[in-house]
């Protein structure tokens, strides 16, 4: 058989769905898109088809137990064959394809936590759904404008192919529509039959195989799914594409036994609407003779054949009357010479059909969303809940006024485009008939007297008969739903340009009869959504208006506004008595106060005239009549109006809502509204209120009766309407600051108390009673709970405690509580916050209380329902968001506000008698106790579990990216504030220093029930793969990077509309989550953490660590982990046991996760990083992770070596180029880039800890295989596992063995490549065509903006800088009103394009030092711990083809940045260290002389460029050192003469330019750099002298250095004396010191040298030097530590022991007879004598080889001068009698050797080290007996000289 005809079965449509949305995003990936799409051609033709049951394949497996999975042949169990089968069965699919399933079942089961069989079919519904769901976003995409066009064309060509197609169905001919069609009756069968048997076949199962258990419930919702995507896909087929005749047929016939309680009947509907609209019909000059066959065949079969729903039937004929009245085909299809469709019959037609109630069914059946009341309204069931009914009876499902259709919400969009479209046409083509329905209307109109007077009544009553016509009133309804709250949709009707439909409005205006009259307004208060409209509809009404309002026409502002003024009089003048309004005039009076609302909510102009301007009058009379006994409805909407009003989006942008809004709340407050003149008792509400108050509290209690809480909902809208949260427009425009406050401040003496009462009301009042109240209808409960959590997210969200965090603002608050000074001002400060709607929120959440409970509740009674259900529940969704927002911003500020200003509101505060406090005289209750929100979290029962359960709640993005958000901030320490008041205040309990909850909260979730549960959703949230998109609207991201000015969905909502949350970069739940566990990840993170329960760590045995492992019993444990490596290794590797090489991979699949994720990608590895690095974790995940996948290996094999491969990008928002060392341009994108050069860096840097983990725990085998791949040249089989399946007996020999050297011909290439690639120059795009000059903010300093962010990386802070600038510029307004404002935007434009391309050029470099630092790890790493697996030669080489890459590198490159020159200078260093410290001695003619050559070459050829710095020079001169160190470390032979000639010429090259250099660096250097360049100039100095050339010396006399650097050490005197007083004291010019005296004491040991520094008087300066007497000071009687004196004894010994090291040298050089220079030496001894004393009376300390060594230096120096003539002569006189005292009676005895006490780890290793075999006195012993003999030496020669020379003398 051939492998291509096996059946199989692959899960590759969600792979390709994810790719699908990708370049949805993307327009450079049409080609691959359209490559894509036609590999899976066929399987999309195919639908839901595959291979069914087949004999042979059955039989075979039975008796071969053999079976293909993926093509591939495989020896089964019974019991796996048996489950196929059983699979086989149940799906009605081959056998083939059952094995592949299944056993993709039994390696995914784990994660679903189910078994195989279950888990397997629930991934064939699965990727069946993946199916159509590719088709459905196909289809979509080429309908969305917001798509590139040329994604959207290849979608328009792909799907345009699968309709030409031809398929053959029933051994027929069929279209791609027949097919779909064919597959929903399929599906309807199949639900029936596994309803009925069990399995899609009808066939009930074997005896013994039972059925499939609850997975059944699935398979039943999956098809119902897939029978609502099936007729989605043919809605949009129909939309885009002429569907065939045939089709449309049958769409018909189905139409036509459709059922009003099925759901996919409402899609049906659209789907046969969108097929005869005249929008997508092929363009045709005059029908075809197959339109004309087609227009024959349809318009007979709905006249000869019924409908089992009449009205769906009306709704067809609605549409079809259109389409054969649209001037293209009218003449030719309607007419007298048409048997049936003459005008007359066309006309009865649709009289019929508007007399079936098509309009009302169109409004109640498919528009049920857009009803006002539609998500609340009870009475109406929805499609799901009749399936669900236990009495289904009990309902007419044939009456569509019982049932409204379950539309899913992403179609909703789609419904409204096609009704439009037909009411749209309606009123075009069919104008006529409308105006017969008016005048219909008004015949079977009967009046009413109406009961008050004709002179202001707007409308007579009529009488409700059955012969009333209403279907003008039941079109304007429909159409009003059409537009409802749809932003600017009915411009059209304003628009003079909209083909004539303007005409309709005016028409409208001379309607009468009262129903219609209502619908009318509610029709011209929705097209008055939008500025337009809503400008237009203003204006509309100004014409009507009169002066005298009673006098204004029925549609103007007068007329119902002089109703309204004359119902408040009559029903003030009959108060108390039976007085309302009229019902038909209150219905009239609703719906234009409804009009009256959007037309002041979206317009700036009626909002300042209506409240302010000449139109006042009617704001009065709205407040007014709020004082009346009216409805509850009515007041409800005045309530509305009047929140309308205080809005801050569209008309009251500006400021001009909050203007408002301070006025209202002052209005709400003067009208006694909610100040209760009595208490409330427990049992009954009791109010009473001023006369002119609503008396709120009587609607609350007869809302209890009633069960309706109208005008309740509309208090609390207003509520929430007036406190505003910040406008983003606004705040990007003024500078990121709030210019407009909604909250009114009060003062001292103010008799109000604010918005206090108010806030009291809605939280106190009305949330807390919320559960306990009874509501008719269903969804009313969650609406008012909607309206009270906005109240509440608004007080919060607006309570901005910023200022706090401000370090002088503290400050000042505190002098302000110590001095009293400016207390007034601070005091009204603090008022201000304390009054704020905020803080009263606050208080009542974390004092604990009822409203932090009813606020838990909420969350769990909303999350309790599936998200299915949930879909529908609108106000519940709502409900759990709003609850989680406040939940997240309390957590932001509670720290503030619990330790910085409760502390101060109290501290400001006087505390009266009684527990409460005033502050500015105005008396508040006393504060609760508070506490941090986690605290409540925890004690609230499964609160947490609860929120971890809804990180992943399914298709609620913003509910997972809220709770992952919560769960992050409860995990991790907040931060710190510092300053807290250092007042503390004992009668306020406060909640103390925040902090963190990792542990308890991590035990929790692990102890939970439903910890895997948890696990697994977060892993599912990983599993979506969302597109990574950047654009200038996620500022939020990253304010300092990206341009906010250019945020232009942002600055184009000008109105500041309310907008959908959209998954964005700033919200990505997957980057939340992975944040949360990399701030868990930490290593001061305490175990066990957040990050290590998702991750399934568990404690080892012995409790001492946290281990990782996969066994049977945690599948469900790491499956998040598993996940979060799924995703790192895209692009990488498959799973071999699933590749079907038949199956070609997206090209999206063969991307790695840094290529299509940037952002996400880098933040994975910086996590595998953290755990990687983390003490508790550590061994154990690196253990996981080598033997579970090898994953160092292979994902360094899959790292491309240079930087720029696959980041090519030119269609970015934040676009650059990258300019490389060859210079090769690359565009790209800066976060691409960005996080390209971190992610290299954090997977380099967990590289470096596996290196470090595997050279430690001996694991050769791995370590092998790393550096291989680091520093070979061949591949190692990247299939291998681990290290337990590995055969590597030979791999040893071959690739690290001597003999492998040969093998390096292109040796490093892929390691030298990764930090070559970092030599590019970013160019930034921002400042592009930019040129302006600065001459109005030419002053302004940049530099004292400069932060370090989150990262670690300097930038500036673009915040402070445009508050800055803006400030500027409103200073010099008003400071100049001539400035040229245009000119001044453009600077501060340009200033802030500079600091964001500056911060780019910052971060790029600050990746470029990260990876930089990492792959110097990784060397560092291998250098030393390491390369002692390979063979010295193999390193050898390997560390000199680095050395010669690096070197040239540096060399050759131009413009590198200094910080990678710093690091490759480091790198150089270590490797020349590595160089040495293999110390295998051998001839040099055997090493590498001329790699030796070239690497000293470049060493020095770096130094030498003008480029180079100190800091990197200083490691040059390192490396120069530890390179001629290497070279004295091996045996000498000609070629070292060679070699070192060699050296000595490059030191002369360009005349001595390199020893120039040093010098300078030496004297005018950074002082720690100081060090090197004098240890480099000895080392030099040193091989000149070896070399016989001594060519250091002459120069530093010629240039005059050498005096120079004797010199310093007379000018460092008094640091050195400074080092040895002072413990604290910088330890620099020590160690200069001590570099200093290296390269002196070199010159001193030949007799030049020496010479030279005799001539420079080198005993006299040293003799004037104070740091040697100081020396000698006693440390025991310093009060200071014993650490601390011994370690000024250490600092003293280091300046004395090369000081008294040269003296010896010189005068070892010039011996006994230079009677000069011995005289000069007495001269230094007379001066320092009483150093030398000291040492030579220590001899009762003589316990350490170092106090040998000193006095051994002390007595020889003694003795040469004393070997001087006349030395005895006058000892007194010339002052050194002591010394000669103290000398002539030292005594050393030999016993002292084995006294000595070993201080340093060298001194005791030669402790315990015999001197010989067989000795009894170890190496320690013998050293501390040689120094003894010669102290002895010289104090015996001494004595013989002293006794020699007065003997002489005497004779």
């Amino acid at each position: 058989m051939s492998s291509y005809s096996i059946p199989t079965w692959a899960e590759d449509m969600r792979v390709l769905f994810d790719f699908i949305c990708q370049t949805r995003v993307s327009s450079t990936a049409a080609d691959s898109l359209q490559h894509q799409l036609q590999l899976n051609k066929q399987r999309f033709i195919a639908l839901l088809d595959y291979p069914k049951k087949d004999a042979s394949h059955r039989h075979s497996l039975k008796t071969t137990k053999k079976t293909y999975i993926n093509r591939t042949t495989h020896n089964v169990t019974e019991d796996f064959i048996e489950k196929t089968l059983f699979i086989s069965d149940q799906l009605d699919i081959d056998e083939y394809i059952s094995s592949t399933l299944l056993m993709h079942g039994v390696n995914k089961c784990s994660r679903i936590s189910s078994n195989s069989v279950d888990t397997a079919v629930i991934l064939y519904y699965d990727e069946r759904s993946y199916l159509l769901a590719c088709l459905d976003v196909i289809l979509k995409t080429i309908q969305d404008a917001s798509v590139s066009m040329e994604i959207r064309e290849v979608c328009r060509q792909f799907m345009a192919e699968i309709m030409r197609e031809r398929l053959v169905i029933d051994n027929q001919s069929a279209s791609f529509v027949t097919k779909l069609l064919h597959t929903l009756y399929s599906i309807t069968k199949a639900i029936n039959a596994i309803q009925n048997t069990g399995s899609v076949t009808g066939v009930v199962p074997t005896v013994g195989s039972g059925k499939l258990g609850d997975v059944n419930n699935i398979r039943i919702d999956r098809l119902g799914d897939e029978r609502v995507y099936i007729v989605q896909i043919m809605y949009h087929l129909a939309s885009l594409f002429n569907i065939e005749a045939d089709d449309k047929l049958e769409m018909l016939k189905l139409l036509e036994q459709a059922e009003l309680t099925d759901l996919a009947t409402p899609y049906a509907i659209l789907t046969m609407i969108a097929s005869l609209s005249n929008y997508h019909q092929s363009e045709e000059k005059s029908p075809s003779r197959e339109t004309i066959d087609f227009i024959d065949r349809f318009h007979n079969r709905i006249m000869t054949h019924g409908s089992t729903i009449p009205v769906i039937k009306a709704t067809v004929v609605l549409q079809w009357i259109l389409y054969l009245k649209d001037p293209i085909r009218a003449q030719a299809v309607v007419g007298s010479s048409n048997r049936d469709r003459n005008d007359s019959d066309i006309q009865q037609l649709l009289e019929a059909a508007i007399q079936t109630d098509v309009f009302r069914f169109i409004n109640y059946y498919l528009l049920y969303f857009q009803h006002s009341d539609g998500p609340i309204d009870s009475e109406i069931k929805s499609l799901k809940a009749i399936t669900i009914s236990e009495e289904p009876k009990v309902i007419d499902q044939t009456n569509y006024k019982n049932i409204k259709a379950d539309i899913r919400i992403d179609f909703h969009r789609f419904v409204i485009y096609e009704v439009e479209k037909l009411t749209t046409q309606f009123i075009v083509t069919q104008f006529d008939v409308l105006q017969k329905l008016k005048y219909k209307e008004e015949d079977t109109y009967v009046p009413l007297q109406s009961p008050m007077s004709s002179e202001t009544a707007l409308v007579a009553d009529s009488e409700n008969g059955k012969d009333q016509c209403r279907d003008l009133e039941y079109f304007l309804t429909l159409l009003a739903n059409v537009y409802r709250e749809r932003v600017d949709a009915g411009n059209k009707f304003w628009s003079k340009e909209s083909d004539g439909i303007n005409f309709f409005v005016r028409w409208l205006l001379d309607i009468k009869i009262n129903p219609t009259v209502s619908a009318a307004f509610d029709f011209l208060g929705t097209i008055a959504t939008g500025d337009m409209g809503a400008n237009s509809l203003f204006a509309l009404f100004e014409v009507g208006t009169e002066a005298d309002m009673a006098s204004s026409t029925l549609f103007s502002w007068g007329k119902p506004f002089a109703a309204l003024e004359f119902y408040i009089d009559q029903l003030k003048s009959n108060e108390g008595q039976d007085c309302s309004i009229p019902a038909a005039e209150e219905s009239i009076l609703l719906k234009f106060l409804y009009a009256l609302k959007q037309t002041v909510q979206y317009s700036c102009e009626a909002r300042k005239l209506f409240w302010d301007g000449n139109n006042r009058r009617y704001r009065n009379i709205l407040i007014h009549l709020l004082g009346c006994p009216t409805s509850i409805y009515l007041r409800a909407a005045i309530f509305n109006v009047l929140a309308a009003f205080c809005s801050s989006w569209g008309g009251g942008v500006n400021g001009l809502g909050a203007e408002i809004s301070c006025r209202v709340w002052c209005v709400l407050d003067d009208s006694d509204m909610l100040r209760l003149k009595s208490q409330i008792d427990d049992n009954k509400v009791q109010a009473q209120y001023s006369a002119r108050s609503a008396n709120l509290l009587r609607e609350i209690q007869y809302k209890k009766t009633q069960k309706l809480f109208t005008e309740t909902l509309a208090i609390v809208q207003l509520i929430g309407s007036a406190i505003h949260t910040k406008n983003k427009r606004e705040i990007l425009i003024s500078g990121f600051t709030i210019t407009h406050s909604s909250i009114p401040a009060i003062n001292q003496g103010s008799q109000t108390m604010g918005t206090i009462p108010f806030i009291s009301f809605v939280v106190d009042d009305v949330f807390d009673s919320l559960r306990s109240q009874e509501y008719k209808h269903s969804d009313s409960r969650w609406q008012l709970t909607e309206a009270c959590l906005i109240v509440m997210e608004n007080s919060v969200e607006s309570f901005d405690l910023d200022i706090f965090d401000n370090k002088t603002t503290r400050e000042q608050l505190e002098a302000a509580i110590e001095h009293n000074s400016d207390r007034k001002k601070a005091e009204e400060f603090l008022l201000a916050y304390l009054v704020h709607p905020g803080f009263q929120v606050l208080m009542r959440i974390l004092s604990g209380g009822r409203v932090i409970n009813e606020l838990f509740d909420v969350i769990q009674q909303c999350a309790c329902k599936e998200t299915k259900e949930t879909e529908y529940m609108i106000y519940r969704k709502r409900c759990l968001i709003h609850a989680l927002r406040i939940l997240q911003r309390v957590l932001d500020i509670q720290g503030i506000f619990c330790n910085i200003l409760i502390p101060y509101v109290i501290g400001f505060s006087k505390r009266k008698e009684t527990s409460e406090f005033q502050l500015r005289g105005i008396t508040f209750p006393p504060l609760p106790s508070v506490v941090l929100l986690g605290q409540l979290i925890l004690f609230k029962t499964g609160m947490l579990t609860q929120i971890a359960m809804l990180i992943n709640y399914e298709d609620q993005e913003e509910v997972c990216l809220l709770s992952t958000r919560i769960l992050h901030k409860l995990s991790v320490d907040p931060k710190v504030i510092q300053n807290r008041p250092s007042r503390t205040f004992s009668y306020v309990a406060s909640a103390g220093p925040p902090h963190g909850m990792s542990t308890s909260l991590a035990c929790l979730l692990n102890s939970s029930k439903a910890a895997e549960s948890i696990i697994f959703g977060v892993s599912e949230r990983f599993s979506i793969n969302f597109p990574e998109v950047i654009t200038c609207d996620d500022y939020e991201y990253d304010i300092n990077n990206i341009p906010f000015w250019l945020a232009s969905e942002t600055l184009k909502n000008e109105y500041n509309y309310p907008t959908e949350y959209k998954p964005r970069v700033e919200s990505s739940v997957r980057l939340a989550i992975v944040d949360a566990l990399i701030d868990n990840a930490q290593s001061k993170t305490s175990s066990p953490s957040l990050t290590e329960f998702l991750l399934g760590y568990h404690p080892s045995k012995d409790g001492s660590s946290n281990v990782i492992q996969d066994t049977e019993t945690n599948k469900g444990r790491v499956v998040c982990f598993h996940s979060i490596l799924d995703m790192m290794r895209q692009g990488i590797e498959k799973d071999a046991f699933f590749v079907d090489d038949m199956i070609e991979d997206t090209d999206q699949h063969n991307l790695t996760l840094i290529d299509t994720h940037p952002i996400l990608a880098e933040k994975c590895y910086e996590l595998i990083y953290r755990l990687c690095a983390k003490k508790a974790l550590s061994a154990s995940t690196m253990r996981y992770l080598r033997n579970r996948e090898n994953f160092f290996y292979k994902q360094f094999d899959a790292m491309s070596a240079r930087l720029e491969d696959n980041i090519e990008d030119d269609s970015t928002s934040f676009g650059g180029v990258m300019v490389c060392a060859d210079g090769s341009r690359v565009a790209t994108d800066f976060f691409k880039l960005r996080s390209k050069l971190h992610q290299r860096g954090w997977f380099l840097q967990s590289l470096a800890l596996e290196l470090h983990s595997i050279a430690n725990t001996g694991q050769k085998n791995h370590a092998h295989q790393l550096l291989e791949l680091l520093y070979g040249v061949n591949r190692v089989n990247t299939d291998r596992g681990s290290h337990n399946d590995m055969d590597t007996s030979d791999y040893q020999e071959n690739l690290f063995s001597a003999s492998a050297c040969n093998g390096f011909e292109q040796p490093l290439i892929k390691i030298f490549e990764l930090i070559s690639s970092l030599e590019f120059i970013w160019e930034d795009n921002l400042l592009e065509n930019m040129k302006v000059d600065v001459q109005y903010l030419n002053a302004f300093n940049p530099q004292t903006f400069l932060i370090t962010n989150g990262r670690g990386c300097e930038v500036y802070d673009i915040r402070r800088i445009f508050k800055e600038l803006r400030k500027k510029q409103q200073d010099m307004m008003i400071a100049d009103e001539l400035i040229n404002v245009q000119m001044v935007e453009s600077e501060i434009g340009y200033i802030l394009a500079w600091a964001i391309t500056e911060n780019h050029k910052r971060e790029i470099q600050f990746g470029k030092i990260h990876c930089l630092k990492a792959w110097k790890q990784v060397i560092h790493v291998t250098l030393l711990e390491c390369f002692d697996m390979m063979s010295v030669e193999t390193r050898e080489r390997i560390t000199f083809k680095l050395l010669t890459m690096l070197l040239s590198k540096v060399v050759q490159v131009k413009d590198i940045d200094v910080d990678l020159l710093k690091g490759m200078s480091e790198i150089i260093l270590a490797l020349l260290n590595r160089l040495r410290k293999d110390k295998q001695t051998r001839p040099t003619s055997q090493l590498p002389v001329e790699d030796l050559r070239n690497i000293f070459s470049g060493i020095l050829d770096c130094i030498r460029q003008t480029s180079s710095t100190i800091v990197v020079r200083g490691d040059l001169y390192s490396a120069i050192t530890s390179f001629l160190l290497y070279l004295k470390g091996h045996d000498k032979d000609e070629t070292c003469k060679n070699l070192e000639k060699y050296i000595i010429e490059q030191i002369a090259l360009y005349d001595y330019s390199l020893l120039d250099k040093i010098c300078t660096d030496a004297i005018d250097g950074l002082d720690i750099w100081k060090t090197t360049a004098f240890i480099a100039l000895d080392s030099l100095n040193t091989v000149s002298l070896q070399a016989g050339m001594p060519v250091v010396q002459p120069f530093l006399i010629n240039k005059n250095y050498l005096q120079y650097f004797i010199d310093m050490i007379r000018s460092d005197d008094a640091a050195l004396s400074n080092i040895i007083e002072q413990i604290d004291a910088p330890l620099l010019p020590l160690y200069i010191f001590e570099s200093k005296l290296s390269i002196l004491l070199t010159l001193a040991m030949n007799s030049e040298g020496a010479q030279l520094l005799l001539n420079h008087q080198i005993f006299e300066i040293l003799g004037q030097c104070q740091f040697m007497k100081a020396h000698q000071q006693d440390l025991s009687v310093i009060q200071m530590s014993v650490d601390s004196s011994i370690e000024l004894a250490e600092r003293a010994n280091q300046l004395l022991l090369p000081t008294l090291k040269l003296i010896v040298a010189i005068l070892t050089t010039f011996g006994k007879k230079n009677n000069m220079v011995l005289l000069k030496a007495e001269g230094w001894v007379r001066r320092q004598q009483s150093v030398l004393v000291s040492i030579l009376r220590e001899d009762e300390r003589l316990n350490t080889l170092l106090s040998l060594e000193k006095l051994r230096l002390a007595t020889t120096i003694i003795y040469y001068i004393s070997c001087r003539k006349g030395y005895s002569n006058d000892l007194f006189k010339r002052g050194i009698n002591q010394l000669h005292n103290s000398i002539l009676h030292l005594h050393i005895a030999d016993d002292l050797a084995s006294k000595i006490i070993p201080n340093t780890t060298e001194e005791k290793a030669w402790d315990s080290t015999p001197n010989q075999v067989g000795s009894s006195s170890s190496i320690l012993e013998t050293k501390a007996l040689k120094l003894i003999k010669a102290i002895q030496n010289n104090v015996s020669a001494y004595k013989v000289q002293s006794v020699d020379t007065q003997v002489k003398k005497n004779e």
